[in-house]
């Protein structure tokens, strides 16, 4: 069986659903599944970067082909972004089936026209979430439903939430599968939430898009600001900047001279396990998350945690006691949830205890057994084609 995985983004670029599908294809190998990864070189869409190919990793355990991305319209969630190249790579390379990943992506219309041109089987992972109402939402994801996921023999939910979603929009109920993401277990020693000493600032990490919508950077710098009366903090941004540079730094220039912050940018894996390691609490102010992978890890390394209550987090981690709730968009909850955990090292302690229990979980999900294994129907013997590069 041969699977053409088909995805905007892969790492390493480091979000979510990029991660996702390399443990897909890292993994469906010992599911006597050959995986092909068909993607874009996008690096991040705003500002509009690719990577070099000095940049791209060796693609010695999969076939992992990359193409020449295309910004066409304006759209938000890189909805306007095409890959021709993908397109003609799902028409043309050998295989038995299809997954395509994400919500309206270029990806999941490219799989869907490709499948029915060649008759074969598709599998789409939405990662969606219902967001926030808005207007032209239910004609906009009557499309959708229409043009891709109506295609699909398989159509695989991370959440219950997503489910719901899904079969609010019209999605065959017998088509749907509940598939919790996957998360890798740190190899090393669980965080101890630790009593800083005197002069040692306290670490308020934030780990993924630098973006002010979805992930909420907005939310949390508003409550820096509200806690600019504490020098004991230290604010700590971590992830792909996806906001023009003026814009971040005019937003950063209005904090208070009192409030210490630092933006890091993109972090290689190793450099991402320190961050965890070395922080005293994580915050994730999200808008919306259909799933919620950094929650994941940061309970797997017992860090106490702050997060907004929406998407697919509270399903995972509500019945845990490492986290605490807040509502989404409230800078003044973030601000006095944080100085709560700040004052409070034996709360930050219970918190980071109650996490690593949860992920465990999760660890080794990929999808494969039910979202793949239900479209298996014999077929023609198919020939690999070349190794991985970029069009």
């Amino acid at each position: 069986m041969r699977v053409l995985l088909a995805a905007q983004r892969f790492p390493p670029a480091i979000g979510g659903v990029d991660r996702h599908v390399r443990a897909l294809a890292e993994r469906l190998p010992s599911e006597g599944i050959d995986p092909v990864v068909v993607t874009s070189d996008l690096r991040t869409p705003r500002p509009w970067t690719r990577f070099t190919p000095s940049e791209l990793p060796p693609a010695d355990r999969y076939p992992v082909f990359r193409h020449r991305p295309y910004p066409v319209l304006p759209l938000p969630n890189d909805l306007g972004v095409v890959a021709p190249g993908m397109l003609r790579r799902l028409l043309s390379e050998p295989a038995t089936l299809v997954h395509a990943h994400g919500f309206a992506q270029f990806p999941t219309w490219a799989g869907a026209l490709a499948t029915s041109l060649r008759r074969i089987p598709l599998v789409v992972t939405p990662h969606s979430d219902p967001g926030r109402p808005r207007w032209g939402r239910a004609t906009f994801d009557a499309v959708v439903r229409w043009g891709t996921l109506g295609r699909a023999r398989r159509v695989v939910a991370e959440t219950e939430m997503e489910r719901e979603f899904l079969l609010r929009i019209g999605v065959p109920r017998d088509r749907l599968r509940v598939i919790p993401g996957a998360i890798d277990l740190p190899t090393g020693p669980l965080v101890a939430p630790r009593d800083p000493p005197p002069g040692t600032p306290i670490r308020v990490l934030f780990v993924g898009r630098v973006d002010m919508d979805q992930k909420g950077v907005d939310v949390l710098l508003a409550a820096a600001e509200r806690l600019s009366r504490r020098r004991d903090l230290e604010w700590r941004i971590v992830g792909e900047i996806w906001v023009p540079p003026r814009l971040l730094a005019s937003r950063l220039a209005r904090l208070p001279p009192s409030v210490r912050w630092v933006v890091t940018g993109r972090r290689s894996d190793l450099e991402m396990d320190r961050e965890y390691r070395t922080a005293d609490m994580l915050v994730i102010p999200s808008r919306f998350e259909p799933f919620g992978l950094v929650l994941l890890e940061g309970m797997a390394r017992g860090l106490p945690i702050i997060a907004s209550r929406v998407g697919g987090m509270p399903e995972i981690a509500d019945q845990s006691g490492a986290v605490l709730w807040v509502p989404p968009g409230d800078s003044t909850a973030l601000a006095e949830a944080i100085e709560r955990l700040a004052d409070d090292p034996a709360l930050r302690r219970q918190l980071g205890s109650s996490g690593p229990a949860a992920p465990r979980r999760f660890a080794g999900n990929d999808g494969s057994p039910r979202s793949l294994g239900s479209t298996r129907k014999p077929s023609p013997k198919v020939e690999p084609g070349p190794g991985g590069g970029q069009a």
